[in-house]
């Protein structure tokens, strides 16, 4: 009976441990998906966003759910709007996650529309959104060498049809 409550003991140390490490990892780049997101902000006259924990689980739930199958990510069904980058090829998730994200050059203010294709300037909008005050991130990579995967969920949403993010 010893021998088992040792056991259990080091099981449940083991996982609380790993539960710290993905915590503090998450941790020390939030202030990195955040400054990215609050500099593309600034650049339109747009008030800052604030971290938001919720939202950073709702985001690392959701990676984990599909780091296995990357290939076949698709959009949840939330009250948050949310944003998904998966790249095949790169390992750097988390600055070219947010590069993605807040790139703006593909994004005609004065036509409120993409300048290429509808998919390389989606996330854009929403990260400028003027109604937008939370953000939570999360990214990691694939399983067997599919890429990586990046998401952010937003609150409240934005993105409506017809009107402008600024």
């Amino acid at each position: 009976m010893k021998r088992l409550l040792k056991i259990w003991i080091v099981v449940i140390s083991f996982v609380s441990v790993i539960s710290w490490f993905l915590v503090a990892a998450q941790n020390s780049s939030w202030n990195n998906y955040l400054r990215v997101h609050n500099d593309a902000r600034a650049k339109v006259g747009v008030e800052p966003l604030k971290w938001d924990r919720n939202l950073a689980r709702h985001a690392m739930r959701y990676v984990y759910e599909y780091i296995s199958r990357c290939n076949s990510i698709r959009f949840t069904k939330s009250k948050f709007d949310q944003n998904i980058v998966h790249f095949k090829y790169s390992s750097e998730f988390d600055r070219t996650g947010i590069d993605a994200m807040t790139r703006d050059r593909c994004y005609d203010y004065k036509t409120n529309s993409c300048i290429d294709d509808k998919n390389k300037c989606c996330y854009y909008p929403q990260v400028v959104w003027r109604t937008t005050t939370s953000v939570g991130c999360s990214g990691n990579k694939c399983l067997n060498n599919q890429g990586t995967l990046f998401t952010c969920y937003y609150s409240p949403r934005g993105n409506i049809p017809n009107e402008r993010p600024y």
